[in-house]
């Protein structure tokens, strides 16, 4: 599915999972760094208040842009309940006002880059407290497993990699992550994602070019708003007609 436009949330810079992660989406996408939007790094950080290069301070109104037809892909460390902002844990009210408060008022979708937040039900009560944020979105993705690291080159990096979600730490705390206590040392060359051990299994086995069907890898939420998928119906985005409430 090809959207006109799609712009990056980077929501902890500090993290370096997250930072290469989100890099890596951006060059994935082409997305310009007017479309690329970051949270300053944290006060505890050395590089307290700054903003990563290549992307722009996120702040009240830099959403404004953004309407039904722009993908809006949200990079963070995340859990069933929800997910990060630096280290605090939001849930999907929290989220929604978050995302109305930095100036976003519609979105074709809003797809989730961190682990988990489509195992639970956190997209599902996202949708209510996007409209009652006034937020319209067609779609929400969410990973259903935690994201893993592979040393596999699909050929859209020139410096192939990519570290998603997977440098556990104590932010998954509290989370029932089924790995919250274990860190493993990324690999040497990472660019792409598995969604979960038998993903990753797959991926690896036939070098990126195969992986599980997406009902066992995402979780697709219709939003508050009927948004037909711009090139026209498919399994992910099943074109619909009842009007969601």
């Amino acid at each position: 599915m090809k959207w006109n436009d799609v712009a990056i949330l980077l929501l902890d810079p500090a993290d370096g999972t997250i930072r290469e992660c989100a890099n890596a989406w951006k060059k994935r996408y082409g997305i310009s760094r007017d479309r690329s939007f970051s949270v300053p790094f944290a006060r505890t950080h050395r590089r307290a208040g700054e903003i990563l290069p290549g992307y722009k301070r996120l702040e009240a109104g830099s959403l404004s842009f953004s309407n039904l037809t722009t993908k809006l892909i949200v990079v963070s460390h995340g859990c069933p309940q929800g997910l990060f902002l630096g280290r605090t844990l939001l849930g999907a009210p929290d989220v929604a006002y978050q995302l109305a408060g930095w100036g976003l008022t519609s979105a074709g979708l809003l797809a989730f880059r961190g682990c988990l937040l489509g195992k639970a039900n956190f997209l599902d009560r996202l949708v209510p407290s996007l409209s009652h944020a006034n937020i319209e979105a067609g779609w929400l993705l969410g990973y259903k497993r935690e994201a893993i690291s592979l040393g596999i080159d699909p050929g859209w990096l020139e410096t192939p990699r990519l570290l998603i979600d997977t440098q556990l730490n104590g932010k998954h705390e509290g989370c029932h992550h089924p790995m919250a206590t274990e860190r493993r040392a990324p690999p040497r060359v990472a660019a792409h994602e598995g969604i979960g051990f038998f993903d990753r299994l797959l991926r690896e086995a036939t070098g990126g070019r195969s992986k599980l069907p997406d009902e066992q890898r995402v979780k697709v939420v219709r939003g508050n708003r009927v948004v037909a998928p711009p090139n026209g119906s498919s399994p992910r985005y099943p074109a619909y007609l009842e009007t969601p409430v």
